[in-house]
């Protein structure tokens, strides 16, 4: 299942419709909006249609380093195709789609998380990153995206942002219809069910109980599990896949020394 734009984290200026994956921009400033989920491994594809104003926007991929506010093309944790067909990454103009993009154009977007690499292309034919010879599929000719702070376990978002740019618009597609464009083999949607979350969550707690009528009582497993994404100011992230606690014990209404209660593992 394909992802959508998040409502929860975007500016006040970005209105969503279309199921969330339109998003309209309405007042001016730095207005920005990124997916619901993220992504931090992987390769990963998408699409965005530009609407019939689109003064002063561009779509993208961005961490989670920058407020929203803030994430903008010209952050330096994005990775921004203009309007002009420039493609930016953390500020400078490394590469070029090949032309202006027009109203209604198709952005084809390929991100390569954990060799750092991307490409786009100006409509569902044309060459990626301006070069008939490049290929998100072998690799070949695709812009570095090292100097944004993107790397294997930094979260990452699809991005729509615009300054100044009121009235401008476009729609992303995700995967929940047919591209435009082929996808290259290799790369996937970019999935639901990533997105971070802003607190720790208990995922489970299960315990088993067998009891034989004696009053004594077996547990046998108790369990937790932590998923938790944190990170420093200094952009660096820790995940904290899983903690789990097991307690074997023994419970019953007489001494130790005549087999009562006992723990014999706590791990």
């Amino acid at each position: 299942m394909a992802t959508t734009w998040n409502a929860s984290d975007q500016t006040a200026g970005i209105t969503l419709s279309n199921g969330s994956l339109t998003a309209t921009i309405g007042a001016g400033g730095t207005q920005s909006v990124r997916s619901l989920d993220r992504v931090q491994t992987g390769k990963y594809y998408w699409e965005f249609t530009y609407g019939a104003t689109i003064t002063g926007v561009a779509s993208g991929f961005a961490t989670i380093a920058n407020a929203i506010g803030s994430t903008s093309a010209s952050s330096t944790n994005a990775i921004a195709v203009t309007t002009a067909g420039l493609i930016f990454v953390a500020n400078s103009n490394l590469g070029s789609t090949g032309g202006t993009i027009s109203a209604g154009s198709v952005i084809c977007l390929a991100i390569d998380i954990d060799n750092r690499l991307v490409w786009a292309r100006n409509g569902a034919a044309g060459n990626w990153n301006n070069n008939a010879a490049n290929n998100p599929v072998t690799g070949v000719g695709g812009i570095s995206i090292a100097g944004a702070g993107i790397n294997t376990g930094i979260a990452v978002y699809a991005l729509f942002t615009g300054t100044n740019a009121s009235g401008s618009s476009g729609t992303a597609n995700f995967g929940s219809v047919a591209y435009a464009g082929t996808r290259p083999t290799g790369f996937v949607d970019l999935p639901t069910g990533t997105s971070n979350t802003a607190n720790n969550v208990t995922t489970q707690i299960a315990a088993e109980q067998w009891g034989s009528g004696t009053p004594a009582m077996w547990m046998t497993q108790a369990a937790v599990e932590m998923w938790a994404s944190v990170q420093a100011t200094s952009g660096t992230q820790m995940t904290v896949t899983q903690m789990a606690i097991e307690q074997w014990a023994s419970v019953a209404s007489v001494p130790v020394a005549a087999g009562g209660p006992m723990v014999t593992m706590i791990g």
